[in-house]
């Protein structure tokens, strides 16, 4: 490196429009409340159906990629083969069929809010257990459209919800909302059923027919909702009525056209349905999973007649026609209702304790099943954690979760009840993932809770996907002695003042823009050093606007020092040109001129 003794200024222009790279696309489908566990045939054929129409109509079921939820580990795995041979490349559409069929038949709240904090959770991951260009890449990552260079950028995501399966997407949205400044391109809710016993949100037990809602966030770009109401609200049978979904295109369908044909109950003939727009162009001798075909889910047939009278529109014109694989029309489309903002968000689902059921063990929701696990009791009485050595009830796990980027410290109240005689050495510990970020020796006992105890993130992260466990640790190996209560754990979050000072010189400089220019475009977990100014975990033109406000707040290092490259970085041309003169006479030595952005000459 050697330093260039001339006067330069820089100048940064927009290049004319382009067009950006699409991303693959990630469909996400969710069912509704189960009797009995285990993921629907109808999801399944639903998301082949999906795949198929991503690559071109039947084929033979390489491209593209399929994946289930597993309850118990919280992550993703592959169908088996007779479904979808996955090819886990990050170029073509992948599946995501989410299940929560263990809970979601519960009869009891906090449930949904738990499933939908894990499905969040599961689409920001990294993904380190997949295979091929999978590895390594979360799905929002996947579902981005490229480059991710400008603030607000569309999210290429198609929730797909039915029942109560469209409280917890909707619940998922609310969460990027709250977190993202990203778009999410499609939200379809199908007989949408926020329930009255779990106290689902939306769910208003004034006319529940009329008043009950699914909402729809700021952040989704387009929402349409297909319903159907026959009779009570939650007849004894469970054929549920849907409702209507504020801030989406509402059809509603019929009792006499889904009579005729589909299944027994027309709550679920309502997924049915849109199956068949999703199938519209297949040829009749189509064949799916669990001998589905063009007219049949794998649960029931259904008939033609189903579209193009009633008012329902023909087959290939509404449902899976709005989508972005099939590329119809938005345009025109009323929207009954508005969207609304993300609600306040906890960052640590039930950590109150507040929700807890189990006859014969506990079921805390958020802290059991989709990664989470432990012995610890749950007092129903006093709603919080009890770690003790009774029946190794020495730890408790919550299910994976985010830690937003400006996380630096896991807040709790703690009181220690009973302790190990005269030379303790029991340890409360606070464990992120593998990393134990607090040991706190459990010496003597609290008359009363200690409240906002906080164990600090000594490290620096961009934001990341991880459980949280509380556990006491016999680091004597002499058995547990100790006891201890845990309750209203909580994230803190502290947002540092935006600097673009990336490589810590005491100058925001050349060499820092640099810094950005090599990392701009990282969506997730990005970290100051690398360039994110404004401390969000993403990398893109908001960063580089500090770094135009604070450059040359020191002299030490100029930007003139260095060769920028002339070619076009994201829609922009970036060069050196000789100072003017009144730059000169002003001192500037390390001015920057700033285009009104004209296309470059």
């Amino acid at each position: 490196m050697f330093l260039m003794t001339h006067w330069r200024s820089l100048r940064i222009e927009r290049l004319e429009a382009r067009e950006l790279l699409d991303a693959a696309g990630v469909t996400i489908i969710t069912h509704g409340a189960q009797v009995v566990a285990g993921l629907p045939d109808w999801e399944v054929t639903l998301g082949q159906a999906i795949l198929d129409r991503a690559d071109g109509s039947a084929t033979d079921r390489t491209t593209g990629s399929i994946f289930r939820h597993d309850q118990t580990t919280g992550r993703w795995s592959a169908l088996d083969n007779s479904v979808w041979t996955n090819s886990n490349s990050a170029a073509e559409h992948v599946v995501l069929l989410y299940d929560w069929s263990q809970e979601s038949g519960a009869l009891n709240d906090g449930w949904a809010e738990a499933a939908a904090d894990s499905l969040f959770a599961s689409l920001v991951d990294d993904n380190d257990y997949l295979s091929g260009d999978l590895t390594g890449q979360s799905f929002y990552e996947l579902g981005l459209e490229t480059p991710a260079i400008e603030e607000g950028g569309l999210l290429d995501f198609h929730f797909i919800g039915h029942s109560r399966g469209t409280v917890v997407n909707s619940l998922v949205t609310e969460r990027f909302d709250h977190y993202f400044s990203t778009m999410i391109d499609h939200v379809t809710t199908l007989d949408g059923h926020p329930a009255s016993a779990m106290n689902d949100q939306g769910y208003v037990s004034t006319d529940p027919n009329n008043n009950s809602r699914i909402f729809t966030y700021n952040n989704v770009l387009f929402a349409d909702n297909y319903y159907q109401q026959n009779g009570s609200y939650e007849p004894v049978f469970f054929d549920f009525n849907g409702v209507r979904t504020n801030g989406a295109y509402n059809l509603r369908l019929p009792t006499t056209v889904l009579e005729n044909g589909g299944g027994g109950l027309e709550h679920s003939d309502v997924h049915t349905w849109y199956y068949g727009t999703v199938t519209e162009p297949f040829d009749s001798n189509y064949s799916g999973f669990n001998a589905a075909g063009r007219n049949n889910d794998g649960d029931v047939s259904f008939p033609d007649s189903w579209w193009g009278n009633s008012g329902v529109p023909a087959r290939d014109a509404i449902g899976f026609h709005f989508s972005e694989i099939a590329g119809g029309s938005r345009a025109g489309l009323e929207q009954f209702g508005s969207k609304i903002d993300a609600g306040s968000i906890e960052t640590v689902n039930n950590g109150d304790f507040r929700f807890n059921f189990g006859v014969f063990s506990d079921n805390p929701p958020g802290w059991i099943r989709h990664g989470g696990s432990g012995t610890g009791d749950v007092d129903d009485s006093g709603d919080y954690l009890e770690l003790d050595a009774a029946g190794n009830a020495s730890f408790r796990r919550h299910n994976p979760l985010w830690f937003d980027v400006n996380t630096v410290a896991v807040e709790y109240d703690y009181q220690i009840y009973g302790i190990e005689g005269s030379s303790p050495d029991d340890q409360l510990q606070v464990i992120i993932g593998d990393t134990v970020i607090e040991s706190l020796l459990l010496s003597s006992i609290n008359g009363s809770f200690v409240i906002d105890h906080q164990a600090p993130l000594s490290f620096t992260h961009g934001g990341f996907v991880d459980t949280l466990e509380f556990r006491i640790n016999d680091s004597a190996g002499d058995g547990i002695d100790s006891a201890v209560r845990i309750d209203n754990i909580r994230l803190v979050t502290s947002i540092p003042a935006p600097d673009a000072d990336f490589n810590k010189e005491a100058a925001v400089s050349g060499f820092d823009f640099l810094t950005w220019q090599t990392s701009a475009g990282i969506p997730l977990g990005a970290v100051n050093a690398q360039g994110d100014a404004d401390f969000d975990g993403n990398i893109d033109l908001d960063d580089l606007t500090v770094w135009q406000q604070q450059y040359g707040t020191s002299s030490l290092v100029a930007a003139a020092t260095l060769q920028i490259p002339t070619a076009p970085l994201f829609g922009r041309n970036i060069w050196l040109e000789p100072m003017t003169e009144s730059q000169k006479i002003r001192g500037d030595k390390e001015a920057i001129v700033w285009s009104n952005w004209q296309p470059s000459p």
